[in-house]
């Protein structure tokens, strides 16, 4: 095999892998629907107040009348944790891509956790976007100031509060700021801490992989 078709393997594994990782799907104001690569979402556009007036049964009306679907290009639901391992381990753009979308629906609230599990993750993401952790630089109103960046507010500010029904330690951090300062020091390498995150994230919520 010349070099050229070698080239022309690795780009269809490429175009293989992605297409494993990934879905077109329809939110609207009920749910999501992940569209299916027989689905043209030009044709459920043109046909969407039939499928309204089918699976949206209890819904208002006014609801259903004003409602507007949005195509998004996300994560397929049926990628298992063995075949996403597989992708990121082959494809570093695959990584980013399903980062990326990891990120997005862990801001949009969609990923329920517990707060011990969020401080987990938010101490890798901490150390994807700020490096490695520096005690003079990240102290405590630092910490206060950048949870916002890691985690939806609603999830920073239980974090926040949660010195409120705890002791702090000699240096004012509560148990779980304590617990993201240990998880930001975990994170080593861009491309691992990465692959970190994403695994944190698919075991700290039942709604990611």
């Amino acid at each position: 095999m010349n070099y050229l078709d070698r080239i022309k393997n690795v780009g269809s594994m490429i175009k293989w892998f992605i297409a494993k990782s990934y879905g077109m799907a329809l939110p609207f104001f009920i749910s999501e629907v992940q569209l299916k690569p027989h689905h043209k979402p030009y044709e459920l556009r043109r046909n969407w107040a039939e499928l309204l007036e089918k699976f949206a049964t209890s819904e208002l009306e006014s609801r259903k009348k004003d409602d507007e679907p949005v195509l998004y290009f996300r994560r397929n639901v049926q990628l298992s944790e063995t075949r996403e391992q597989q992708i990121v381990t082959f494809c570093s753009n695959a990584l980013d891509m399903l980062l990326t979308d990891a990120r997005s629906s862990l801001f949009l609230d969609r990923c329920p956790m517990f707060p011990e599990n969020a401080a987990e993750l938010a101490g890798l993401g901490f150390a994807m976007e700020d490096g490695a952790y520096d005690c003079k630089t990240h102290n405590v109103d630092w910490l206060r100031v950048h949870i916002d960046d890691q985690l939806p507010v609603r999830i920073a500010d239980v974090i926040r509060s949660f010195l409120i029904f705890s002791f702090a330690d000699h240096n004012g951090y509560s148990e779980l700021e304590i617990r993201i300062i240990e998880w930001w020091k975990k994170g080593t390498g861009v491309k691992e801490v990465r692959r970190q995150y994403l695994a944190k994230l698919r075991e700290s919520t039942p709604c990611y992989g």
